[in-house]
């Protein structure tokens, strides 16, 4: 699947675009804004993806997206989360990704 029909899968789903101006509002405010960080940490998902942001059904369309030769998910497989760095690394993809589906404002 293209990346561009697979982020316009996404953006049909109802919800989709606030959830993700959330996600993203969380990530860029988790250092000042402790209800973000409970957000955040209260995912209990390696990438933050889960609870109030996104349920199991778009966590999987999100980590199947075409990324290079693979996906968000094998790219991070790939990894193997050696280092902190390539775990940052592998996370900031995903959040670039989402981040490129909406505008936030």
């Amino acid at each position: 699947m293209q990346l561009n029909s697979a982020l316009d899968e996404l953006n049909a789903i109802p919800g989709f675009t606030d959830r993700s101006k959330l996600f993203i509002r969380d990530l860029r405010c988790f250092g000042r804004d402790q209800d973000a960080q409970n957000r955040l940490n209260g995912t209990k998902h390696e990438y933050y993806l889960g609870g109030v942001y996104f349920n199991n059904s778009i966590i999987k369309k999100i980590v199947e997206l075409p990324v290079g030769n693979g996906t968000l998910r094998s790219d991070a497989d790939n990894r193997g989360y050696i280092t902190a760095a390539t775990y940052v690394d592998v996370r900031a993809n995903i959040y670039t990704t989402i981040a490129s589906t909406v505008t936030v404002e």
